[in-house]
Order: structure tokens, then sequence, then C-alpha cells
């Protein structure tokens, strides 16, 4: 889960973007499924707390329903059409709308097995005007372009529309981005306008997200600023946030990428004690940020390490020291 305030980035150029080249008619369900789709549809959503599980249910409903029900699916969008939520349904912190949020989430899900044909929808969502399904569209417009799906297509598009987006939907964009390895230049071009803006004229610490974006897809760029990041490890334009200004960003490993995580129990819980201060946590991102793209970096090295022995939080010690230790096994010869 991302948790973004509600504004938008800079714009590097002062204009928003020429939309017209993006043509997408809109968004229309003209026909009511049928009500064992909608059975279908809430047997899988049932499952979204289980990924495994989840996963195997959404396949197995998209071999089911072929591409036949690609436009249909879109009708349980909207919450007065969702299938009859089961008694005692948890979703995440069970906010409000995890039912209809998990039901968009299995649609989205189902879409994406049904692969190709599916896409003429989800650009419908994705480029359409912004709702919550935007960002799960864009999202798997991404997935589908880093597995060779309408990828020249997606990426371009995407840079050309997300920074008219609102802002919920602009970082997840920028994810989508991403994870297209190695970047195309015009990927990687749009990641920098918008990471170089941001540290010039806007928040240090979204410049600092899309520096692990770009981390993924074109480590060099983030290599030639590394100034950067050693401006951040020591705290410089982060101290007085409120920590209600951003998610906790302590890393985590996916694969080799190292990513940032977003909000968490343990770091609100701590918040509320007053420590760690938020500040910190960009801090050790910064660090472990720059330790991913330069390996021997004994700045970076040294500050984790004293972070790992000192920091007064006791599951920060514990988390970069099993970070250190996974790091060592990893890099040790077999």
């Amino acid at each position: 889960m991302w948790f973004f305030k509600r504004r938008r980035l800079p714009q590097s150029q002062g204009q928003p973007p020429d939309r017209s080249r993006i043509e997408e008619p809109p968004l229309e369900v003209r026909e009511k499924p049928p009500a064992s789709m909608g059975r279908r549809v809430a047997w899988v959503a049932e499952a979204v707390n289980d990924e495994d599980l989840f996963n195997e249910r959404a396949l197995r409903v998209a071999q089911e329903l072929g591409i036949g029900a690609v436009a249909q699916l879109p009708y349980f969008f909207r919450y007065d059409s969702l299938p009859l939520e089961p008694a005692g349904f948890t979703y995440g912190d069970s906010w409000l709308g995890a039912w209809l949020s998990a039901c968009q989430h299995t649609v989205f899900r189902i879409l994406f097995y049904l692969g190709e044909s599916a896409v003429p929808v989800v650009r419908q969502v994705a480029f359409g005007p912004y709702d919550w399904t935007q960002v799960e569209a864009v999202l798997i417009l991404g997935r589908w372009a880093s597995e060779g799906i309408e990828t020249e297509r997606t990426t371009r598009d995407l840079c050309i529309a997300f920074p008219a987006f609102w802002y919920e939907a602009q970082l997840p964009t920028m994810q989508a981005l991403a994870r297209i390895h190695p970047a195309p230049p015009h990927v990687r071009e749009t990641l920098l306008e918008q990471c170089e803006a941001q540290w010039t004229h806007g928040d240090p610490v979204d410049a600092l997200v899309i520096l692990g974006l770009l981390a993924a897809c074109a480590p060099d760029a983030v290599r030639e600023r590394h100034m950067w990041l050693r401006a951040l490890m020591p705290g410089a334009g982060l101290h007085g946030r409120d920590p209600v200004q951003d998610g906790a960003v302590v890393s985590e490993m996916q694969g080799n990428v190292i990513r940032a995580r977003a909000m968490s129990t343990w770091a609100e819980e701590t918040w509320v004690a007053g420590t760690p201060p938020v500040a910190d946590q960009h801090a050790i991102y910064a660090a472990l940020l720059l330790r991913y793209v330069l390996p021997q970096d004994a700045e970076a090295t040294a500050s984790l390490r004293r972070w790992e022995e000192r920091h007064p939080d006791v599951q920060v010690r514990e988390h970069l020291r099993s970070y250190r230790e996974a790091e060592e096994t990893r890099s040790a010869p077999d």
C-alpha cells in the first residue's frame, strides 16, 4: 500500500502533457454479466489475503471464463454491482470498502491472466478519469510490458500521460515503468526528469523513492547522483518531517532489487511513541540504496553498521542485521 500526499509532482516543463495522442474510448459495460460470473469473482476475492491461493483461483477462473468475459468483468468495479460479501470478510486493515477493493483487485488479476486480449479494457481504465482502479490498471500494464506485451506502446503512453495523473497514481506509474530492465531511453529520461524536479523544487523523499526505482532499471543513473544519497544519509532536508507525510522506508529485498517498504505497523506504533524519528527512516534507506549501487562504498557501510549497533529502535537494528547477514550470504563463495 502506498501512502501519498494529495498533490501532483512538479512539472518539469511547466505545462501538462498533450494527452490527445493517447486515444482510448471511455470504459462502458454494455451488458450485465450472468450471476455465475459474480459468484466466480467472489470465490477468488475470498482468497485475497492468501497470495498463492488468490493467484491460483484467479488463473483458474480466467481459464474457465475465457476472453469472452473481458468486456463484462469491469461490471464488478462498482460498489452497487458487487457480488455478495461473505460474512466476516476482512482484507488488510479492513478499511472502509474492503470488499470493493478486494473485488476490484480480483477483476484485475483475472484480466491479467487473460493476457493480451484484456489490454484494451485495462488501457481504458489506466488512461481514463482518475479512480481507485487507475493505479492497478497502470501496474498491470507495466507488468505486461515487462513480459513483452505492448512494451513500446505502454511505456511511451505512460511517459506521456502520467504527469497529468493524480499524485496517487503517479508514483505507481513510475513503478510500472521501472519494471522494464534495462530502462528504454524514454523511460530513463522521464524518471530522471521527475527525480530532478523533486530534488530541486519538490520533496527530497519523493526524489529518494524515484532513485529507488531507478536503481532497478538504470542503476548507473543512481551512481551518477550518489551525492544526493550522501546528503540524505545524515538527514539533510529531512529534519522536522511529520510521520503522517510518509510511509516507512526501511528497505526489503525483492529478488536482487532493493525497494522501499510502505506504511508498516511497527513504524506507526514506534512513531506514536516518538521514536525513531522519521528522518532516520529515510536516511537509512538512502544508505541502503547507496550500498546497493556502490557495494564497496565505505561511507554507506559505516553508516549502516553504526545504525545496526546503536539505533535506539530494536527492530531497526534487527532489520539491518538481517539485511547484512543476507548480503554476506549472497556474496559468499560457493
